[in-house]
């Protein structure tokens, strides 16, 4: 069974399993000011090192003041504001870098009723990305209005695709900070085989990269999903999803928290 067989056997038999299972680990950031809703991004829930903390890009998140930034956790919109503790980030456009993420009180971070991932959920230095399939999740662009007012519609997306070989990457790419997955612009819709418009990724900044870990010869389970990276840039041109490496994030996090 070749990769693309498998990608529609897994959709098919497990696809909204999976959409479930990585969902329970994600929100929207949100910034608004006092004309309301500017723009959001996505993050993923973790809990490393005693701290309940938001995982994103950078770009999600840099320069707005924390007051101005709030989660939306659950489908649809959202009038509650949650506080945030604090807002960190770093963007370097030489090494390709841009990570950041926002602290949480640990009051706040129960209240959103949401799963923090450990490191355990985390893969640092993945084998086998060529060779397995890999899921992106947050929340894709989408606006509605509504009595002449623009509103974001929150509503996530989980699109499994598949990730060349390295040497098959576009450049420029820093092999040891990103990662480059397929986004096409059309894909056949597992079950029914009808061709389907990808949505706008735009929204899903700040949002995980997920390889799946299958393995022919045991049953597979969205829990053996591994987080390898965040979800930082898309080419749509050249039909192209790129992220930087959660090691990185890692690391970031181990900084800030070592020199508070």
């Amino acid at each position: 069974m070749n990769k693309e067989e498998l990608k529609r056997q897994v959709l098919h038999q497990s696809g909204e399993a999976l959409g479930q299972f990585l969902a329970t680990s994600m929100v929207a950031i949100a910034y608004h000011d006092e004309h309301g809703l500017n723009d959001y991004g996505s993050g993923t829930c973790v809990y490393y090192r005693d701290q309940y903390l938001i995982m994103t890009a950078a770009h999600v998140i840099e320069d707005l003041p924390k007051e101005n930034l709030t989660l939306v956790y659950a489908k649809g919109c959202s009038n509650a504001a949650v506080p945030i503790l604090a807002s960190y980030f770093r963007k370097d456009s030489v090494s390709r870098l841009d990570v950041g993420f926002l602290m949480l009180d640990p009051d706040v971070a129960h209240r959103l009723g949401k799963n923090f991932l450990t490191v355990d959920s985390f893969e640092t230095a993945p084998l086998n990305l060529a060779t397995d399939l890999v899921a992106l999740n947050g929340f894709p662009g989408g606006w509605f209005h509504h009595e002449g007012r623009k509103h974001c519609q929150f509503t996530s997306l989980t699109f499994v695709t598949l990730c060349d070989e390295i040497d098959q990457w576009h450049r420029p790419i820093n092999l040891d900070v990103q990662i480059e997955v397929g986004y096409p612009d059309v894909v056949q819709e597992a079950a029914t085989h009808q061709h389907v418009e990808m949505p706008n990724v735009e929204g899903m900044s700040g949002g995980g990269m997920w390889v799946l870990n299958i393995n022919p010869r045991r049953l597979w389970s969205p829990e053996y999903s591994k987080l390898v990276g965040i979800i930082t840039l898309w080419n749509e041109s050249k039909e192209y999803v790129r992220g930087n490496r959660v090691g990185h994030w890692l690391k970031f996090v181990d900084e800030i928290l070592d020199n508070p």
